[in-house]
């Protein structure tokens, strides 16, 4: 080495040094017990400066030089190798460290707040919580059997009764929100468990990983309606546990959560489960049924295998697919039903259901993979409702260190294959679907569908059952919109179908107005974005064939508006005249007559007649047929009101000057 080196790494040495010296503690024996007292925070930590023995009482505090420390923790190797009567340890010990008591520990442990206890850091599994080897816990100088936490409790952390033998029974307060990692794990004492109750208004509360970890002396869980999370391992190896309820609150069970509870009869699962993953539920070979929630999309791989027991199963109808070895040596199961939605069986699914008799494939099933019904020597009929048949996989398999097929010695040559009617052909023209002794069709029930609008029956047709639904087209009704109808089924389900509408009257589109200005006939409308459809008679326009014609210059106006969303408005009617407002003037040289006229607009709403286009002054007359006159006005202004004595329906004479103008009311 170079005398370079030699130097840079003295240097090394001698920063350590000093970095060592400027934050190390100083050890010291205060009342039989050593510490390292660290002045940064009047901290004081139990260390194992000599082998202790006996009764140790470890204090919430000591005092050194005046200085007063409070006791927070204790180290690594503290009490290696020490066999104690018993260890008092304080509230203030905040943190016990990994191997704090290796190769030893206390027969008795005595503490004086549980409270505190749950919040202590265990740093590892290993020889570090002194109840481990301890075969008592007092609280308060009282034997602790029966643990109840404190309500108010948020937390119990990691390993805080890890291995200990001394308790019967837990029950936890739905105030707790965490229960850590093996926190009970080897607690072979614990007969039964509650957790939450079934009150709780809040759901928060996580079970962490191992909490129960083989404790196989429980035999009763409850658990409250608080829980949201069951954790990986959760009562792995809790041989004695008959019944579990997953309370609706719980969304998530991790896997291995109850694998090998092999006492486990029944199994009531939460609503609100998306998935079961794997082996949650493993060699619990006692359990005879349990019924699957629909909302539960996925099974991981084997969550119900080598359950032995089991004869009753109901698949979630919302299961997407079923993965590996998920009822592997199910061997008294002998039906299962695979779902309309399930489109994948994955490797070895059903391997071993060596009772297997019969087997319902939902129509959407496309892909069944290697082993999946393998050693399956009782299986008797296949029902395939899918219509195209799914693709079937041989591939090697490492677990029989042999190539599988779908149907690996379960002796397909002799079972009957129903399918659709319409695919049988196909079937035929497939493997290993041709290898079936016999494929026959799926007789399917007829349902009706109908289709209700208002109440009343507006069309309906009778469908095979699982046969493609083609929505009706929507009905149309002049002045109304449809709702839209409600759901319909994508295939026609296993019942009747009613499917329902309604018409909705749009809002009328407001009566037009008619005016008549500078030569121009114009209409208004108070509906935004009106459209207008009128029409115009002339009574002049016709073809004669006298010498001699009178013109009257009239014109008949109707006129309706239009607008989206709306419906059509009420037709308003006007008539157009012209009245010759003075005498006429021959012109032979020219050949033509100039006539002078104006341009009256007559309007009736109801029995009163608007008149716009007459002279200031001139004199209207309104009679009946019958020459009586039932109403009159002098013009005063651009429009003139006069109020008729006619009805509906009556026809009524306008006369102006020399005209006499022919009208209707409305």
């Amino acid at each position: 080495m170079s005398q370079l080196k030699k130097m840079k790494r003295k240097v090394v040495f001698l920063l350590i040094a000093l970095f060592t010296l400027s934050v190390s503690a100083e050890v010291v024996e205060i009342d039989g017990i050593c510490y390292n007292l660290i002045s940064k925070g009047n901290i004081a930590e139990v260390t194992g400066c000599h082998h202790y023995s006996g009764d140790v009482v470890i204090p919430e505090a000591v005092t050194y030089n005046d200085v007063t420390y409070c006791v927070t923790t204790i180290r690594k190797n503290a009490f290696t190798g020490c066999s104690l009567n018993s260890i008092e340890i304080p509230s203030s010990i905040t943190k016990i460290c990994q191997e704090a008591f290796y190769n030893g520990g206390a027969s008795s442990v005595k503490i004086k707040d549980l409270a505190a206890w749950c919040n202590i850091n265990f740093e590892s599994y290993f020889k570090t919580n002194p109840l481990t080897n301890a075969s008592h816990l007092f609280l308060n100088d009282e034997e602790i059997h029966d643990l109840v936490i404190p309500d108010g409790v948020k937390t119990i952390t990691d390993h805080a009764f890890y291995y200990f033998r001394g308790l019967t029974s837990v029950k936890i307060p739905s105030s707790v929100t965490s229960i850590g990692h093996e926190c009970f794990a080897y607690c072979l004492g614990i007969k039964t468990v509650e957790i939450g109750d079934s009150t709780s208004q809040e759901a928060a509360t996580v079970l962490g990983g191992r909490i129960f970890y083989m404790c196989n002396n429980i035999d009763s869980v409850v658990l409250g309606n608080n829980i949201v999370e069951i954790g990986r391992d959760a009562f792995d190896g809790c041989k004695a546990i008959r019944s579990i309820v997953i309370p609706n609150s719980v969304k998530t069970i991790g896997s291995h959560a109850f694998v090998g509870c092999e006492s486990l009869e029944s199994v009531q699962l939460s609503e609100n489960l998306k998935s079961i993953e794997w082996a949650t539920f493993s060699s619990c070979t006692n359990l005879k049924s349990v019924i699957i929630p629909d909302g539960v999309e996925f099974l991981g791989e084997t969550a119900f295998g080598y359950c032995t027991n089991l004869t009753e199963v109901k698949l979630p109808s919302n299961l997407k697919k079923i993965d590996w070895c998920v009822f592997q040596d199910c061997t008294s199961l002998t039906s299962i039903e695979i779902p309309d939605l399930t489109h994948t069986i994955y490797i070895c699914a059903f391997d071993g259901c060596s009772n297997l008799k019969t087997v319902t494939l939902g129509k959407s099933v496309q892909n069944i993979q290697n082993g999946a019904f393998a050693n399956c020597p009782a299986l008797e009929e296949i029902y395939c409702k899918a219509k195209t048949p799914p693709t079937c996989y041989t591939a090697y398999n490492n677990l029989y260190a042999k190539t599988l097929d779908v149907f690996y010695d379960s002796y397909i040559e002799y079972v009957t294959l129903h399918v659709p009617e319409s695919s049988i052909e196909t079937y035929k023209a497939s493997e290993p679907w041709s290898k079936f002794k016999a494929i026959i069709p799926i007789i399917l029930p007829e349902h009706t569908l109908t289709y209700m609008v208002d109440g009343e029956v507006y069309k309906t047709y009778i469908i095979e059952e699982d046969d493609v639904i083609i929505p009706e087209q929507e009905p149309v009704q002049e002045g109304y919109s449809f709702s839209g109808w409600s759901d319909i089924p994508e295939i026609m389900p296993d019942s009747d179908v009613t499917i329902t509408g309604t018409f909705i009257a749009l809002p009328k589109c407001a009566t037009p107005s008619i005016m008549y200005e500078n030569g121009q006939l114009s209409f208004t409308c108070d509906t935004e974005g009106a459209e207008f459809i009128s029409e115009i008679t002339d009574t002049d326009v016709t073809q004669h064939n006298s010498a001699t014609i009178s013109l009257t210059a009239t014109y008949h106006i109707s006129v309706y508006a239009k607008a989206s969303n709306h419906s059509v408005s009420d037709i308003a009617q006007a008539t157009l005249c012209w009245i010759d407002a003075e005498q006429a003037e021959e012109n032979v040289n020219v050949g033509f007559t100039k006539v002078t006229a104006m341009a009256v607009l007559i309007q009736c709403d109801g029995n009163v007649l608007k008149i716009q286009g007459a002279d200031l002054g001139t004199s209207i007359n309104v009679f009946d047929v019958t020459g009586n006159k039932v109403g009159s006005a002098i013009v005063n202004s651009d429009t003139t009101y006069v109020t008729t004595s006619l009805e509906r329906g009556h026809v009524g004479i306008v006369n102006i000057k020399d005209k006499s103008i022919k009208i209707v009311i409305p």
